[in-house]
């Protein structure tokens, strides 16, 4: 599948750098993916998990808040930052706290 879209979307909101952190490669080829669209299989679900973390952050505000909650430490992750998290592969707590974060359950 052609993920260009998705790629260029995620290095607009949390830039080239943090992007290829996250993504544990090098920033050449984030640039590379988001101009061919085409994303090795074993990148494939990080680059979905990001983009919904943006995408659950840009529904309620600027790419900016999703970029300073990834780097702030959070209460809900036992006072880890959400990037570092995802770096330890916990995604699906980090999405979950990062939908709490912007509506909170009732």
């Amino acid at each position: 599948p052609d993920l260009s879209a998705d790629v260029r979307q995620i290095r607009s909101q949390l830039g080239a750098g943090e992007c290829a952190r996250l993504m544990q490669v090098d920033t050449s080829l984030i640039h590379r993916w988001a101009a061919s669209g085409t994303v090795p299989v074993a990148h494939r679900r990080r680059v979905s998990d990001l983009k919904l973390i943006g995408d659950i952050f840009c529904a309620v505000g600027t790419p900016e808040i999703a970029r300073r909650w990834m780097n702030a430490m959070n209460p809900a992750l036992n006072y880890e930052t959400p990037s570092d998290e995802i770096l330890r592969g916990r995604w699906v707590a980090t999405i979950a706290v990062a939908r709490d974060y912007v509506s909170p359950p009732n």
